[in-house]
C-alpha cells in the first residue's frame, strides 16, 4: 500500500544540499499564520466527554491485545486520536467531538503505530483489517 508519492531523486539531492548548506528553504505560505493560530485556539476549546475519551482508549488498548500484533499503539496514539478528533470537529463547525470524528480518523492515526508479528504478515494479516475489526467490535458510546 503506497500512501504518499516520493520525491524524485534529483529533488532529494536538492533537499540534502539545502540541509548541508544550512540555508532555510523558501516556503510558500498557503494559510496565513494568524488563521493557523486561531484554528489552534479554537481546537483547544472543543469539548470531548469522558465516555468518548474512554472510547479512544479502548480502541488503542485493543491494538495491543490482538493475536496478530507484536507491538500495539502507545498512549501517544490516544493523544493523537484525541487531538485529531478535536481538529476534525472544528473543520465540521462543531465545538464538541462525536464518535464519527474518532472512527473516521482511527485508520490514519493508528496504521503506522501497529507492528504485526512476522508470522501474521506471512499468513496475510494486515493492519487496516485489524483496525477495522477493532472499530466494529468496540461499542460506540451513546
Amino acid at each position: 500500500m503506497e500512501l504518499l508519492d516520493y520525491t524524485s531523486k534529483e529533488d532529494e539531492i536538492k533537499i540534502l544540499e539545502t540541509k548541508l548548506s544550512g540555508e532555510l528553504p523558501e516556503i510558500n505560505t498557503i494559510i496565513p499564520i494568524d488563521l493557523i493560530i486561531s484554528l489552534q485556539k479554537e481546537t483547544k476549546r472543543v469539548h470531548i466527554t469522558r465516555e468518548l475519551m474512554a472510547y479512544i482508549i479502548e480502541i488503542v488498548d485493543r491494538t495491543r491485545k490482538q493475536p496478530e500484533v507484536l507491538l500495539g499503539a502507545s498512549p501517544r496514539a490516544s493523544i493523537a486520536l484525541l487531538d485529531s478528533s478535536r481538529s476534525r470537529s472544528v473543520l465540521y463547525g462543531r465545538d464538541f467531538v462525536i464518535p464519527d470524528d474518532i472512527k473516521s480518523l482511527a485508520h490514519s492515526v493508528l496504521r503506522h503505530r501497529i507492528l504485526l508479528k512476522p508470522e501474521s504478515e506471512l499468513e496475510g494479516a494486515n493492519v487496516e483489517d485489524i483496525i477495522s475489526k477493532i472499530l466494529t467490535d468496540v461499542p460506540v458510546p451513546k
